[in-house]
């Protein structure tokens, strides 16, 4: 019985295993990280006015990510090996709940010291599954961020573009956790960024 404890007691790893993997990483969304950024930025474009000397604009966050057609390509790649890595760790995941098994099978026939180096053996590769899961964890979530930054770039670029061409003052975020809460529609200025987005995204793959 009390050996059978001590084996109950590795069972633990199930726990701790890469159920909520592509919620963690993907958590951190490229558009969350975008509604960060894009008020930071201190240029704008746009054709609107509101007074004689100032020209302002915002940006629909939800419909700038939605029509980048480049980052629907990143985030479909990044979901990919999300789905990968989940379908990795779940296949060392059970040889493991395997070897378990095995052990808990084996345990009533084993001398104290059989017993003792097994479950070691045991814990050792526990220890090992998850400091695999959390280094490609690791890996995906610094893809993330350097996908993020790639994207970020993108925008910065054509905001620095059609603040020339336009010559507009500033250019305000709007989405659900930003700080602009409201605007007149006649200020949007997403359609033609997102145009440009494209349109820069489409020279570049010829």
């Amino acid at each position: 019985m009390q050996q059978r404890t001590l084996i109950l007691s590795l069972l633990g790893i199930q726990s701790i295993l890469i159920v909520f993997l592509l919620y963690k990483v993907l958590g951190t969304s490229v558009q969350q990280n975008l509604d960060a950024e894009i008020p930071n930025v201190a240029v704008g474009e746009g054709d609107t006015t509101t007074s004689a000397e100032l020209r302002v604009a915002y940006i629909n966050n939800d419909t700038l990510i939605a029509g980048y057609d480049y980052q629907k390509e990143l985030r479909e790649s990044l979901e990919n090996q999300a789905r990968l890595l989940d379908a990795d760790l779940q296949k060392r995941t059970k040889i493991f709940e395997e070897n378990y098994t095995l052990l808990e099978q084996e345990a009533p026939n084993m001398s104290p010291e059989e017993l003792q180096y097994a479950q070691a053996d045991l814990m050792q590769r526990q220890q090992e599954l998850v400091q695999y899961r959390d280094a490609r964890a690791q890996e995906l979530a610094q893809e993330e961020a350097r996908l993020t930054n790639e994207l970020l770039d993108d925008l910065n670029a054509v905001l620095k573009e059609l603040k020339k061409e336009q010559g507009i003052d500033f250019i305000f975020s709007l989405s659900p956790t930003s700080s602009l809460l409201m605007a007149n529609e006649q200020f949007d200025m997403t359609e033609l960024v997102v145009r440009r987005l494209n349109d820069n995204y489409a020279a570049r793959k010829e």
